[in-house]
């Protein structure tokens, strides 16, 4: 009795200091991005040296490989793509499956690819089928009827606006020489970088956010996510599951599944291949970005909370991506924003301003320290443009401000999707197949 009378003491304590309460959530909240940055470089440097130490010869592995755009309304756009995938320097068969969804709506890319495999060169290791879909029925629907339709060993899911450097096909190949290995995601640049200041703020978030990520959790077999805009799986394995399921997000919801394989199967893996490289066109607008983020953390809170909550047990996931999925998805995509911006917003009410503008400098130099480290540590040891990347430097100063930008947007996603489920409206299928998402 005298433990639980501490307890509730001490609780007292903590909520009758509403100050100190909220230092302490906050500090927390922010800090522990401490942990998981030092965590990423450490799977970087590692991937670093293993490059140079395990230099080995390319397996003379060629499959056949099934390259499947889903386009919607991408027009003109469409044909960075299909170059990109004719060019490819890949010595086995090469098939390519556009499928165009909503054709009777999306006439102009429709004619676009049509007009392209009139000139496509076909022979026995190159293919391409244009697949007009005239009823929509959403980004899985045409990955789904892509996948069915493909023929090849490896499959390599692309967007409309997403093209490829021309070693892609045979970088991401040598990834599934392991047998053990299910599904490989690749690298993914910003096409349209030097737009402006906000596309070059999304082109350093795309390299240190997503890119080093990736290959800081593909350490621990713990990728967080097989984009669908560019990734590829082992079709052998891919057919013993649902594959993609209607509604929004589908591509995390995949990977979720995928990992629930592992506990069971513990030679499975999800790889990340630093070296397949693809390039899609980012938000030229705030308007533009606002509105994609709204749909991508809206869709991040439906996946984890609403549909595979009870999947997130060590049982399924094996304790290492369990807990990588806890920290890095739970809690950095759906309780830090939240907590971030309640305290700054909450600081701005009972703090005067000589404590506010201190705190503020504080969130600003500590965001500001981890994006300099993280820059550098990508210039030396990741990147394979480093002229290009190099040229970014003077974006960094700017990218506190994004960041914390970004934490208000994806609150205001969680709470419009928790209270009005706002995945039901994604632009991602038509309203009929996102109102039978669960």
């Amino acid at each position: 009795m005298e433990i639980v009378y501490v307890f509730y003491q001490q609780l007292w304590m903590i909520f009758s200091h509403p100050r100190e309460l909220f230092v302490s959530v906050f500090a927390v909240a922010l800090l522990l991005e401490t942990p998981y940055t030092l965590f990423i470089f450490l799977g970087v440097l590692g991937a670093y040296f293993k490059q140079i130490v395990n230099i080995t010869k390319r397996a003379p592995y060629y499959p056949k490989v099934s390259c499947i755009i889903t386009a919607y309304s991408e027009g003109k756009d469409i044909l960075l793509t299909l170059k990109s995938l004719e060019e490819q320097l890949y010595k086995g068969h090469i098939e390519v499956l556009i499928l165009i969804d909503g054709a009777d709506v999306n006439k102009k890319t429709l004619d676009v690819a049509m007009r392209y495999k009139k000139s496509f060169v076909a022979n026995n290791k190159r293919s391409l089928k244009v697949i007009p879909k005239w009823h929509r029925g959403g980004h899985a629907s045409s990955s789904n009827l892509g996948f069915n339709l493909s023929t090849g060993e490896i499959i390599i899911m692309l967007d409309g606006d997403t093209s490829v450097d021309n070693d892609m096909v045979s970088n991401m190949v040598q990834q599934f020489v392991d047998s053990n290995v299910v599904g490989c995601s690749g690298t993914l640049r910003v096409r349209n970088i030097k737009k402006n200041l906000l596309t070059r703020m999304q082109g350093i978030e795309y390299m240190l956010g997503i890119h080093m990520s990736r290959i800081g959790l593909a350490s621990i077999n713990s990728i967080n996510n097989v984009s669908g805009a560019f990734g590829a799986f082992r079709k052998s394995f891919l057919s013993k599951t649902t594959r993609w399921r209607n509604g929004s997000a589908e591509d995390l919801d995949l990977t979720l599944r995928l990992q629930s394989y592992f506990k069971r199967h513990k030679h499975l893996r999800i790889v990340h291949s630093q070296d397949s490289i693809a390039h899609t066109d980012v938000p030229e607008t705030l308007w533009q970005l606002i509105k994609q983020r709204l749909r991508w953390d809206g869709d991040i809170y439906f996946i984890y909370i609403r549909r595979h909550l009870k999947k997130l047990l060590p049982r399924y996931l094996g304790w290492p991506t369990f807990l990588i999925t806890v920290f890095s998805g739970l809690f950095f995509h759906a309780v830090q924003p939240i907590v971030i911006v309640i305290s700054l917003i909450y600081s701005i009410f009972v703090f005067p301003i000589n404590v506010i503008i201190p705190i503020y400098i504080a969130v600003y130099l500590y965001y500001l320290a981890i994006s300099i480290f993280l820059f550098i540590t990508f210039i030396l040891l990741v990147s394979e443009r480093k002229k290009q990347d190099l040229a970014m430097w003077y974006v960094i100063p700017f990218m506190p401000f994004y960041s914390v930008f970004l934490k208000f947007v994806a609150t205001v996603a969680i709470f419009s999707e928790f209270f009005i489920k706002t995945h039901r409206d994604s632009s991602m299928a038509p309203a009929w197949v996102n109102k039978k998402a669960k």
